[in-house]
């Protein structure tokens, strides 16, 4: 019977051997596998590393081989399955194994998907639904179960954004210093080996960092989905009452949460530039292709019979030669390769910072810059509270106004309405309740313009404004 190593000591045999579970990971990210690894790749390096080692120190080399044997790994629980099917051949290790690896180096930690972002909002949504339905008082051992429960998904949700964000950073700097390296250096281009990390990087721009931005996003609209900054914003709420300690602890965890949303912000202006740069390649291609492909229709017309007593018909339209004319031009593609700024595009700001930042990093220039923490006090908070609990009292008041009646002075009702339902009512309060119902589909098409000036006073303030009447809607 084979020797068996109990489970620490196969761990930091791992850890002492770390390049193992590097190479293993590194396959598993490329072929998108979650915890499975190959299990021939995972057999071929020990064999490399005992063999290695059994050059210099046998004792050490037999006890890898003992540690690192598969049914060892079994017996400690280290893994979870084998699959010896000739199709999949796998082996699936302890969630907590591999994540362990990944923290050894910043540039292995896995970064959240759109999958993994929606798991999150679906668990804050359900607490929130908990929440609503559930009397909250300390008293209530269901509502202080729920209320633990969040402050351990709050915690739960920071570390993951923070090593999602760790993790962008890394990838980043990894693709954009290989591009930058390989940059300029003459190679074919089906070989230059920046095309396979221009697609990487597009891979990673447009399927963890936009997903990552639109999840942080700190400006949602308070009229959107059940976005996560909503969910969270909505519990605040219901707390601010009759705790307001706690929704005091919910917003600072929250605002720790969105301030990871600047820092991906500048990761994708730093992935922009060679975002960009493939997209345009991309289009090169797809516009040689089509035009070849169009010659080679042409070619078989010909092989099929098109050409009479061995002449091409050029007064035919579809002839090759006239056709061929589509070939005409393409030397102006060529452009499309170089790295130069395009002045006239959208993102030719970023992509000046973007030229601005690598010849910094190339001449060696340390720019830094001071990094200033904002102290948010309390006082701050309850008031951002108030202000949004005050938009959400305006906005369900403008929605009490039914849609489809007749309105002389549409601004003067919302007005009536709001001075009369606020204790704090302002001017501005009638301003941002009017933009929201005129926003409304079956308002748009019936609002009447006037040309009657109206002058509304209060507490010092005036507001002029035309008058605009609403006409009922005879459609329903």
């Amino acid at each position: 019977m084979a020797t068996k190593i109990d489970a620490g000591k196969c761990i930091e045999l791992f850890i002492q051997y770390k390049n193992i579970m590097f190479t293993l990971i590194d396959e598993m990210d490329q072929s998108e596998a979650n915890y499975g690894v190959n299990l021939h790749l995972y057999t071929s390096e020990c064999r490399k590393l005992i063999k290695l080692l059994d050059k210099s120190d046998s004792a050490e080399a037999k006890r890898i081989s003992y540690a690192f044997d598969i049914s060892n790994l079994e017996h400690n629980g280290l893994i979870v399955g084998v699959d010896k099917n000739r199709n999949s051949n796998k082996i699936t290790f302890q969630t907590f194994f591999i994540d362990l690896f990944r923290h050894l180096d910043n540039k292995r930690v896995k970064s959240l998907s759109n999958s993994d972002y929606e798991t999150i909002r679906i668990d804050f949504l359900a607490l929130l639904e908990k929440f609503k339905t559930i009397p909250l008082s300390n008293d209530n051992p269901e509502f202080t179960e729920a209320y633990e429960t969040l402050t351990q998904k709050l915690t739960d949700t920071l570390v993951l954004i923070k090593r999602n964000t760790d993790s962008l950073d890394g990838s980043a700097k990894r693709l954009s210093e290989f591009i930058d390296k390989v940059d300029g250096k003459l190679s074919n281009s089906n070989s230059n080996p920046a095309i396979q990390k221009l697609e990487e990087l597009a891979n990673l721009y447009e399927r963890k960092v936009i997903p990552s931005i639109e999840f942080l996003n700190p400006n949602q609209l308070i009229e959107g989905n059940n976005t996560f900054v909503r969910i969270i914003r909505e519990i605040e709420d219901l707390f601010a009452d009759k705790f307001p300690k706690l929704a005091t602890y919910i917003q600072y965890r929250h605002t720790a949460i969105s301030s990871y949303h600047k820092d991906i912000k500048e990761i994708q202006r730093t992935l922009l530039s060679y975002y960009k740069r493939h997209k345009r390649s991309r289009d090169v291609f797809n516009a040689l292709e089509n035009v070849f492909n169009k010659l080679k229709k042409e070619t078989y017309q010909l092989h099929d019979g098109k050409m009479i007593h061995n002449q091409i018909p050029l007064s035919s339209h579809s002839s090759v030669i006239i056709r061929g004319n589509a070939l005409k031009g393409l030397k102006s593609y060529s452009n499309s390769f170089s790295s130069k700024i395009v002045w006239k595009d959208e993102y030719s700001v970023s992509d000046l910072k973007e030229l601005v930042r690598v010849h910094k990093e190339k001449l060696n220039q340390d720019v830094s810059e001071l990094k200033q923490t904002s102290t948010i006090k309390n006082d701050d908070l309850r008031n951002k509270r108030l202000k949004k609990q005050k938009q959400l009292r305006i906005i369900n008041l403008v929605n009490s106004l039914n849609v489809n009646s007749e309105y002389f002075d549409l601004f003067d009702a919302i007005h009536s309405l709001l001075v009369t339902s606020l204790d704090d009512y302002e001017l501005i309060d009638s301003i941002h309740g009017y933009r929201n119902f005129i926003a409304k589909e079956k308002v748009k098409n019936r609002l009447i313009q006037s040309q009657d000036k109206k002058i509304i006073m209060l507490s010092g303030y005036e507001h002029q404004y035309w008058r605009r009447s609403l006409k009922e809607n005879k459609a329903i």
